[in-house]
């Protein structure tokens, strides 16, 4: 049984881990939105929206005692759930907050090495998985963010 403390730390871990994933998609839909718009004020963003066109997909995200967030993609469009989505393309299930810190971040993202070591369980389309994962890094790369990346 683990400690007070322990507890504690665990659980700050976890909220900031549900904030960053849910505030990493909430950027990728505003970016959506921004990408598209005639006055679209940040240079960065042109032809960001692109990528989700023609596009239709329904994520949803689980860490273990942690995140479970849903993004659905509709010709376009990008909505952020709080609430799980039942209907998904593709279930995204993190062992634990920090290896859902670590498939978006790191350096290389080496999604197949993450599902080999069990540290990412996927159920669904794997072409999804890659998809977002092209729309997340492309995001941070277009503001010169991945170079925080792990």
């Amino acid at each position: 049984m683990k400690d007070p403390l322990t507890r504690l730390l665990d659980r700050i871990v976890s909220e900031t881990t549900d904030e960053f994933l849910e505030m990493l998609l909430r950027a990728m839909s505003m970016a959506f939105t921004l990408s598209k718009s005639p006055l679209n004020p940040i240079g960065a963003l042109d032809g960001y929206h692109e990528q989700i066109d023609d596009f239709q997909g329904r994520y949803l995200f689980q860490a273990v005692g942690g995140a479970n967030t849903s993004a659905v993609f509709d010709r376009g469009q990008m909505e952020v759930l709080d609430d799980p989505v039942d209907d998904w393309d593709i279930n995204v299930m993190f062992s634990d907050n920090k290896a859902l810190r670590d498939f978006i971040l790191s350096d290389d993202h080496d999604v197949m090495g993450a599902i080999f070591e069990n540290r990412v369980q996927t159920e669904g389309n794997l072409n999804y998985i890659f998809k977002f994962a092209f729309m997340a890094r492309d995001l941070l790369h277009r503001f010169n963010l991945d170079r925080f990346a792990r």
